[in-house]
């Protein structure tokens, strides 16, 4: 060999080697047996070993073994001259045990006499390219099989894209759909209104969620939840929007169905409350005359024993039907939405010793100790629905009496004020039987009643909905707590307002128990002139009822208060006071 090629020679492999060393990808010699035999840094770097360990291995100890026949193949096409070089994707298994990916273009350098001298390897980490790929093809597959319709269109609004679910879904076929506007689905109920709102929203950028009506490819209407979003590119540009779209046809249909049955269920509800109603009107008016002259015959003193305890079972259970009455004509105004408030400035004090009164025998017949507490706080007039608060209280603390067989019956009543506007805090606790744990969320439910079946002391079941119902529609919360076979306590709050006059407590100092005196109204002597009186207690001895009217009516020379009083009680049927009274 002559010098000048010598040098040439020389100069070759001086380039060669700068490449191989100065290089940013890996490059390394491979001998035919396959064992390295020159590495450079990138290479090193991209595997984990040192050179001196690679020239130590194989290629394919550290080629995943999934590749490895890939590989052989290639080399084996190489070397039969079958191909003059390749260029593919495997995966090494790096020193630490990761996996790396990379893109390998492999080249033969043969001897003079052809045969295999060395393989040249150059190597490009794409590990971070392939993840991406990965996962570009999971997202794919996943638009492929979502079972949802995706429909990807540009700018315009012109289709690009649409996944198989569209097909099924809004019978069109791909190549249908393609090149096409989505108003090819439009059922021509959309206003000009809904799709202004909707352009408007992802053209600035926003994500638009909402409802079509939209028509499948056979005339059938369907209705589809769709989220529409813009694709944004680098420089901030809108250049495609993605549709996910899924079909609720089933859902609407059976919101629709719940509505028009919601519409049924509230209509048949009036109607059953507007019956119940009159109904209700339609029985008490006879049942107070029963109750009225039942009473009298109980004042009559030529009844035998017999024949007065008939009587007391009439007056009974009278009373008990015309509880169970007003009760349902109650529920009723209430379910009618008929039930109002009537705010009128009363004396708390003397709402609550009424109470006391109403109360005490029932308590004292059962040994039970009946409390009231009454904060001094309390402001003395309040202004409220007064008979709204009489009848909350009342059906509390008689539900307390009713199941307290021992113990006691506490009435607890606090106020928060300012200014003129005041909270009023009643708490109603007994030692009674209290309510299991699982029908704790059923009390206030219409027509039922919680309480053991063995404890059960009848009833429609309403007073507790009525109760809740009344502190609602004053603005208030009741609550409940209660233990099994220790008992119960109800809370309940509702705003009021100070009345301007109300002053220091000048009524009464609430007693503690029940063996605390009772103070009773006296009642005041009626001022009727004698002849009045008399044909007031013929009417009334003889139970004509319209007389009984007529001349209450026509009285004109006693106070307004002492007539209205009088009317009140023949509208309540309440004929024994008036005699009384007289």
């Amino acid at each position: 060999m002559s010098k000048g090629i010598r040098d040439e020679v020389k100069e070759s492999e001086k380039f060669y080697k700068s490449i191989f060393e100065l290089s940013g990808v890996g490059i390394a010699e491979v001998s035919p047996d396959g064992v390295f035999l020159m590495i450079n840094k990138p290479f090193c770097k991209i595997t984990g070993y040192s050179e001196e360990e690679l020239k130590e291995k194989s290629f394919k100890d550290i080629t995943y073994s999934e590749d490895i026949n890939v590989d052989l193949n290639y080399v084996n096409d190489l070397i039969t001259d079958k191909i003059n070089g390749y260029n593919t994707e495997k995966r090494y298994i790096r020193k630490d045990g990761s996996i790396v990916w990379v893109n390998i273009t492999v080249s033969l350098v043969r001897n003079n006499d052809k045969s295999p001298k060395y393989f040249v390897s150059v190597i490009n980490d794409i590990t971070n390219n392939k993840k991406n790929e990965i996962e570009l093809k999971k997202q794919a597959q996943a638009v492929f099989y979502c079972p949802v319709s995706i429909v990807v269109t540009d700018k315009n609004g012109i289709i690009e894209y649409v996944n198989p679910a569209f097909e099924i879904i809004s019978g069109y076929k791909k190549e249908e759909a393609l090149g096409k506007n989505p108003k090819i689905q439009s059922s021509g109920e959309g206003t000009r209104e809904f799709y202004k709102n909707l352009w408007g929203t992802i053209l600035k950028g926003e994500i638009w969620k909402g409802t079509f009506k939209n028509k499948k490819k056979n005339g059938e209407i369907y209705w589809e939840e769709s989220s529409i979003s813009p694709i944004i590119n680098s420089q901030g540009k809108i250049t495609h929007f993605v549709a996910v779209k899924e079909d609720i046809t089933k859902r609407k249909l059976i919101e629709e169905e719940l509505i028009k049955s919601k519409i049924e269920a509230e209509s048949a509800n009036r109607a059953k409350s507007t019956f119940l109603a009159n109904m209700s009107h339609e029985i008490r008016t006879p049942l107070n005359a029963i109750l009225g002259f039942s009473e009298l015959l109980l004042n009559d003193s030529n009844l035998s024993e017999g024949q007065k305890s008939k009587v007391e079972t009439i007056n009974r259970t009278g009373e008990h039907l015309l509880k169970m009455i007003n009760e349902i004509l109650e529920i009723s105004k209430i379910e009618a939405g008929k039930a109002s408030i009537n705010l009128s400035e009363f004396n708390i004090y003397r709402l609550i010793e009424d109470l006391k009164n109403i109360f005490y025998l029932k308590a004292k017949d059962k040994n039970i100790n009946l409390n009231f507490f009454i904060d001094d706080d309390v402001p003395e007039i309040i202004i409220t629905d007064e008979l709204k608060l009489r009848q909350i209280l009342i059906n509390l603390i008689g539900n307390a009496i009713k199941f307290t067989d021992k113990g006691s019956v506490s009435v607890v009543i606090n106020s928060k004020n300012e200014q003129n506007n005041s909270l009023l805090y009643v708490a109603v606790k007994d030692t009674g039987i209290g309510i299991a744990e699982e029908n704790l969320n059923k009390i206030f439910d219409d027509f039922t009643q919680v309480y053991d079946t063995k404890y059960s002391k009848g009833g429609t079941g309403l007073g507790l909905t009525i109760t809740k119902e009344f502190v609602e529609l004053l603005k208030g919360i009741i609550t409940l707590k209660s233990t099994y076979g220790k008992g119960s306590e109800f809370n309940f709050f509702i705003p009021v307002t100070v009345a301007n006059n109300s002053k220091e407590k000048s009524y009464i100092k609430l007693g503690q128990n029940k063996n605390n005196d009772i103070h009773s109204n006296e009642k005041e002597a009626c001022s009727l002139d004698k002849e009045t009186k008399l044909k007031l207690k013929e009417a009334i001895l003889d139970g004509d009822v319209d007389e009984i009217n007529e001349l209450i009516s026509n009285i004109n020379e006693i106070n307004i208060k002492e007539i209205e009083n009088l009317k009140k009680l023949a509208g309540e049927f309440k004929y024994e006071k008036i005699l009384e009274l007289l």
